[in-house]
């Protein structure tokens, strides 16, 4: 009977695994998707002519044109979102999580991925204005950089996890 119950969860475990993997993929295509029409359809350079124009500071124009497009894509991509970390965690078990619970998630989730994209974004355009010859080597040292934040990060979570 023990094998029998091993057997099942490692069959649930698997499926589940199968199709959070699966959604993944289909995340990283959709992203890539919207990214191509975006740039193709001419949607980006309209949005950053608009806010342009309607902001004189340049330097207000990055974390505006960022934000109208994070918010655009957060909303295209919130029914497969929704499916694959609210719905699916629900259908296995492993979410107690309230819709309203996981949607402030999600939103506090969102912000910090926003103010780490404008740091990011704006940092780059500071870098190829003020070091246009030599951005590439400026940028690399602060991405090497940021891995290693990266790393010690999650060794330091990875050993308090292990007390």
């Amino acid at each position: 009977m023990d094998n029998f119950c091993n057997y099942d969860l490692q069959s649930k475990a698997k499926k589940y695994s199968y199709i959070k993997y699966l959604l993944a993929i289909v995340e990283i295509f959709w992203l890539l998707l919207l990214l191509i029409l975006f740039q193709g359809l001419g949607i980006s350079k309209l949005l950053a002519e608009l806010i342009s124009d309607l902001l004189k500071n340049r330097y207000t124009v990055i974390p505006v044109y960022i934000l109208l497009g994070y918010i655009g894509y957060l909303l295209l991509n919130f029914p497969l979102e929704f499916y694959h970390s609210f719905l699916w965690e629900h259908r296995f078990g492993l979410s107690k999580q309230n819709f309203i619970l996981w949607l402030k998630d999600q939103i506090k989730s969102a912000t910090i991925s926003y103010i780490i994209l404008v740091i990011f974004f704006e940092m780059f355009y500071y870098v190829t204005r003020n070091y246009p010859h030599n951005w590439w080597f400026v940028f690399s040292v602060f991405w090497i950089f940021f891995g290693f934040c990266q790393i010690s990060s999650c060794s330091y979570h990875t050993t308090i996890f292990q007390i």
